[in-house]
């Protein structure tokens, strides 16, 4: 069995908390698109891997083991609000510098969302948490989408309303 401080070293190193924008202008969203809280962790070494998929299994965690893209490593991950308030409240208290900046603000846009009615528009607090993630967990720079005020949400929704 592997100790959480372990784990929490393999995640600063080969981890990500990130916050995926689903883009979804036809369901019934407020904004046009999701939030969606997720974490990821991908190693090359499956006999570590496998510690790590046992010890969350142990320490009731939920873990889901992705199909294998690539010969090599395996990936864990978890979506959801739930899941990942759970996962980062674990490992907060071991994580150091980037990641545990990524995983309270992370844990910050999952509670403030917990606070708020199911299908809540999104308000500026989550999108200033959004766009601090995403420059926190850099790279990917050309591709990178920050978030807009909720005004030019409105806007950008009632444009996409007007073309279907």
């Amino acid at each position: 069995m592997v100790s959480k401080e372990f784990v929490a070293g393999l995640i600063v190193g080969e981890g990500h908390f990130g916050l995926n924008i689903i883009q979804a202008p036809r369901l019934k969203t407020a904004n046009g698109f999701k939030l969606q809280p997720r974490f990821a962790l991908h190693m090359n070494d499956i006999e570590t891997m496998d510690l790590v998929i046992e010890a969350f299994k142990e320490w009731d965690i939920p873990v889901w083991v992705e199909p294998p893209r690539k010969p090599n490593g395996k990936r864990i991950s978890m979506a959801g609000i739930k899941r990942t308030t759970k996962i980062a409240e674990t490992f907060i208290p071991y994580l150091t510098g980037k990641k545990l900046e990524a995983a309270s603000l992370m844990l910050e846009f999952n509670n403030l969302r917990l606070s708020k009615p199911q299908a809540s528009p999104y308000g500026e607090d989550e999108m200033r948490i959004v766009n601090a993630l995403r420059s926190v967990n850099g790279g990917n720079f050309k591709h990178k989408r920050l978030l807009e005020s909720s005004e030019t949400t409105r806007r950008a929704r009632l444009q996409i309303a007007a073309k279907i």
